[in-house]
């Protein structure tokens, strides 16, 4: 992982810190969707509930991220579309499309899916997405953690800021999730819950051979 970097709150002051910290997301499942929560690996208190809600006449998903002591909307993440090229917006607080609080966008650029998983995002100033990212999350078909890095993604270890590692079995739907010092943990579990709900997306919309390949990425 890479060294500490000078950065500061992107989301909110509460979820940052100087220091590397570690997190578990556990997954479980209601009548209204998925609902996710994060625990500080360190004590085990909780942290951040994610709620999730279906909008629009297209089923599109909302996510909404609580500080899990006051249950202070911190962040809200809103799925855009469910085409060739699949769009997710963040805004701060309950704040929705319109509100002009729009903190970044995630693109997802996988072109094979059981090749691997590929998500850019694009920081709000930069968020046509026809720029270079300001962040990418990468994973294989080979198994082991994904990361979140700096720029482009790839090959450059050196600017990784996160790691995501998935244990999922018959009764647990976890992750643990290690995000390095000066970077802002809201953001980075924002990017654990879409790349969740990216993995779903796929495993749900094929029924080939693929499937069972797709389900061991990340698995151990």
């Amino acid at each position: 992982m890479a060294a500490p970097c000078k950065s500061t709150a992107m989301v909110d002051r509460k979820f940052y810190a100087p220091h590397q910290t570690a997190f578990t997301l556990t997954k479980s499942h209601t009548w209204n969707g998925s609902e996710f929560l994060v625990r500080s690996s360190a004590d085990g208190a909780p942290v951040i509930q994610v709620e999730t809600a279906h909008i629009g006449y297209r089923n599109l998903r909302s996510l909404r991220f609580l500080d899990a002591a006051s249950r202070r909307p911190v962040m809200a993440v809103e799925e855009l579309g469910k085409g060739l090229v699949r769009r997710w917006e963040a805004f701060r607080g309950d704040g929705t499309s319109g509100s002009g609080d729009r903190l970044f966008v995630i693109v997802d650029k996988s072109r094979f899916f059981h090749k691997g998983l590929t998500l850019h995002v694009f920081l709000d100033g930069n968020s046509s997405g026809d720029r270079n990212p300001d962040f990418a999350v990468d994973s294989s078909c080979n198994g082991g953690p994904m990361t979140i890095s700096r720029g482009g993604g790839g090959d450059s270890h050196d600017k990784d800021i996160a790691k995501i590692e998935r244990k999922t079995t018959p009764a647990k739907n976890a992750c643990t999730v290690l995000v390095e010092p000066g970077v802002d943990q809201a953001f980075v579990l924002a990017l654990t819950v879409v790349v969740d709900q990216i993995y779903n997306h796929y495993n749900c919309a094929c029924r080939c051979n693929h499937t069972c390949t797709r389900a061991r990425i990340q698995r151990h």
